[in-house]
């Protein structure tokens, strides 16, 4: 069963048995059967004849091992959606249970469509708990208590749709759509059971063409696209994040580093102290000067330094005084700025997580170049005609419109 052919299925399955509840599971080698109230869903084992059915007939009486297991855990429960894996034939039922202590616990059923290596696989908060078959290989390993990964994709020279080997990938981005369709039309390419291949298989396949075609490229260029938009998304976040951290090191540090304002203004009150009594200063213990706060009366100590006189004592304070306020405001300069910068940075990462087309990761990443946080090689783009203007039809006439000004320029002048 090809991907396209399971996603109309499950669209078609999913209007029928959303919201009903599991009354019974019964299985055997070959299949697996949840009993709802209406109908049965059915899972088939047979590679021969692997597939997802809806029947009202009750086809399974037994139960085996597997069907028992699956029973103690959602027996019971509503299924909240069925759903396929966009691009594979990966096909996932959710459900919601509570367990004995109230916490409500995300249940996801995932029915693996892969030739001889079919399985069936309960899943609870990424972790495995039941697995039809297990394996463990050198790329996965599906065991309960480990980590639910999905199957890695293979592309080769015979791919399942909407998929496609990375040659191919690479001349439609680098030729456009139209080149490769007019080369895939031209060509003797066909497809059989939601594979393509180069050759008519057994006289059986039939050419890859029309509906099929346009298809096909509409789907894998959205997927490349998605795939392209979500590697970029993740590596600025990265990269933003690590921005982050470091500056909240350095405001840690600036922080702890800079001159208290206490001290700064006890300074400037020495300095005072000692010149508005400096004929009068004799008593002084433990190297410090006892004197008069100039401004409240208190007596204050205050430190003598290289055996300095009450005059020079006093000029040193005050110049301790002013290079010690130049630093305060440097230094809340720096915080003001590295904060301001934090900000911005968490509305850049809150812009970079609802970009919804590659588009719009542009100017993002030309803010990061300006910034130094990546290589202006990296941001520089040859700029095509097709992303400066869009185009509609409108009666006989084709339509041109800039996406900007640099676009009404190209559609003007050109």
């Amino acid at each position: 069963m090809d991907y396209y052919t399971l996603r109309k299925l499950v669209l078609r399955i999913a209007e029928r048995i959303k919201g009903e509840r599991i009354l019974d599971i019964k299985g055997n080698n070959r299949l697996v059967e949840l009993k709802l109230k209406t109908a049965s869903l059915l899972f088939s084992f047979d590679p021969e004849k692997a597939g997802l059915f809806l029947t009202e007939r009750r086809l399974v009486e037994g139960e085996d091992h597997f069907s028992r297991s699956l029973k103690r855990f959602i027996k019971g429960l509503r299924i909240r959606d069925i759903s396929v894996v966009e691009g594979d034939r990966l096909v996932r039922l959710s459900f919601l249970r509570v367990d004995p202590l109230g916490r409500q616990k995300s249940l996801v059923l995932v029915y693996e469509i892969l030739g001889r290596f079919l399985n069936l696989i309960l899943i609870e908060e990424g972790i495995i708990k039941l697995a039809r078959r297990g394996m463990e290989t050198e790329n996965r390993v599906v065991v309960p208590g480990r980590k639910y990964f999905e199957p890695k994709r293979v592309f080769s020279n015979s791919f399942n749709l909407p998929f496609v080997n990375n040659a191919i990938a690479e001349e439609i981005n680098k030729r456009g759509l139209e080149a490769i369709k007019e080369e895939l039309f031209s060509s003797n390419f066909w497809v059989y059971d939601g594979k393509i291949y180069p050759y008519n298989v057994g006289g059986m396949a039939k050419r890859f063409e029309g509906d099929v075609l346009e298809h096909f490229l509409k789907d894998f260029l959205k997927y490349m696209e998605d795939r392209e938009l979500r590697d970029r998304k993740a590596g600025i976040i990265s990269l933003l994040k690590g921005r982050m951290k470091k500056l909240k090191s350095d405001v840690e540090k600036i922080s702890k580093n800079m001159p208290k304002e206490e001290e700064v203004e006890r300074y400037h009150l020495f300095g005072t102290a000692l010149l508005t009594y400096a004929n009068n200063v004799v008593e002084y213990t433990n190297g410090k000067y006892k004197l008069p706060n100039p401004y409240t009366g208190e007596i204050i100590e205050i430190p003598i330094v290289d055996d300095m006189d009450p005059v020079r004592l006093a000029n040193y304070y005050f110049t301790k005084h002013s290079t010690s306020k130049r630093s305060l405001e440097a230094a809340r300069k720096r915080l003001e700025e590295k904060r301001e910068e934090l900000g911005y940075l968490e509305d850049l990462i809150w812009q970079v997580e609802n970009v919804s087309s590659i588009q719009d990761i542009y100017p993002i990443e030309e803010i990061l170049g300006d910034l130094g946080l990546i290589k202006c090689s990296r941001v520089k783009r040859e700029v095509t005609p097709c992303s400066l203007y869009y185009t509609f039809d409108f009666g006989r006439y084709k339509v041109f419109v800039g996406k900007n000004s640099k676009g009404n320029d190209y559609v003007t002048f050109r």
